[in-house]
């Protein structure tokens, strides 16, 4: 994606948080391509959620396709209660060398598949909310003239 172009979407199906305590992958981007820039990426993520019990949803985005990915900006923690709804969103600008760096497409020499996000969530106690609807978005940045 040439730079300033975008954005770039993925979005979840609704549904109940899973029954445990572990970092979970949420939405993922598909493979993307960018030339690179000094200013690297702009990645936000917007949720709507219910809450079904007591607890903290922590929300990430990472770097990469999983939970070992480096995180981008930081972790966006939720407190829920019972029957309450949640609107939790954030914005951070990628500025590291993987954003910064260009991410070559498929077909190129290197071979190499393009850069992609994650966004997580992390619950500190086991299915205490459901997503009505998350959504990670990537756009490249590029100075305007």
């Amino acid at each position: 994606m040439p730079a300033g172009s975008g954005p770039n979407v993925n979005q979840t199906q609704p549904g109940a948080l899973a029954a445990d305590t572990a970092e979970h992958v949420i939405c993922t981007l598909p493979a993307q391509n960018w030339n690179g820039s000094a200013l690297g990426n702009l990645l936000s993520f917007a949720a709507v959620m219910a809450g079904l019990g007591a607890g903290t949803v922590t929300f990430r985005i990472r770097q990469g396709t999983g939970i070992t990915g480096t995180l981008v900006g930081v972790t966006v923690p939720v407190v829920v209660a019972n029957a309450g709804t949640y609107d939790p969103a954030a914005e951070f600008q990628d500025t590291s060398a993987f954003a910064t760096g260009p991410q070559p497409p498929a077909l190129s020499p290197a071979g190499t598949a393009g850069g992609q996000y994650v966004l997580t969530y992390q619950q500190t106690v086991a299915s205490i909310a459901s997503i009505s609807n998350a959504l990670l978005e990537l756009e490249t940045v590029a100075p305007l003239v």
